[in-house]
């Protein structure tokens, strides 16, 4: 993983994004392609959401989802009444599971965004063309940044090698990710399983990729960084 994150205050593997996350609300995108599971991971961010806000929508893209094609989804969560849309929401959150996604989106960035991309690459057939070159993860990463917003690259692809997973479990892997960012523990996913009847973490595979994910870096307050008994995770049964 590597953080273009200059806007951030950073102590360590610690990010503070207390400010993406008030009482006016918080919109939050997840792009990707059909079959990396964008709509899924856009209702588990739903049902997390619901426990901090007490409105909470989501919008998705289903059809195209199961064609391989182009796919969004949007949350948007505040304590007031919303309406999401996929076309004019402006993003405090972006969640790309695939990069190329992530600069098609780029122009509904709030400015100090947080981007959290995926380096799993799916080339079409056009990407072998002279004309159509597929661009480097890296030059992706800096034309977000372009847009004021702050980047965090996730290495899921050498890790989804590494551990014989599909791509599908790049979705959890980013849930752990979002929950650590936002500081929700375990338990609190264990709460929204109960809340929405459904369970998130399915399977080994799917514990695995939330771990990982989650682990990545820790975001606290001030207050909190020097405490050595500071600890976001906790292990539920």
């Amino acid at each position: 993983m590597y953080l273009n994150v200059e806007n951030f205050p950073i102590n360590s593997n610690h990010l503070n994004v207390r400010h993406l996350s008030n009482d006016k609300g918080i919109n939050v995108m997840i792009v990707g392609l059909g079959g990396l599971g964008v709509v899924s991971l856009a209702q588990k961010l739903r049902n997390l959401l619901s426990l901090r806000y007490s409105h909470v929508h989501t919008i998705e893209q289903r059809g195209v989802a199961q064609r391989r094609s182009t796919t969004s989804a949007m949350v948007k969560a505040s304590n007031q009444f919303v309406s999401p849309s996929l076309a004019h929401t402006q993003v405090d959150i972006l969640i790309a599971l695939e990069p190329l996604e992530a600069l098609r989106h780029a122009h509904l960035l709030k400015p100090n965004a947080l981007c959290i991309v995926s380096d799993y690459r799916v080339e079409t057939i056009c990407g072998g063309m002279r004309n159509h070159l597929y661009p480097d993860t890296e030059d992706i990463v800096s034309i977000l940044q372009e847009h004021e917003s702050n980047c965090i690259t996730m290495e899921l692809d050498h890790w989804l090698k590494k551990e014989k997973l599909l791509p599908i479990y790049a979705s959890t892997a980013m849930l752990g990710v979002f929950c650590s960012t936002l500081g929700f523990d375990r338990l609190s996913l264990d709460e929204a399983n109960l809340k929405s009847g459904k369970k998130h973490l399915a399977d080994e595979k799917n514990e695995k990729a939330f771990v990982w994910g989650f682990q990545q870096f820790t975001p606290v307050d001030e207050s909190a960084i020097n405490d050595q008994n500071y600890s976001p995770i906790h292990t539920a049964a």
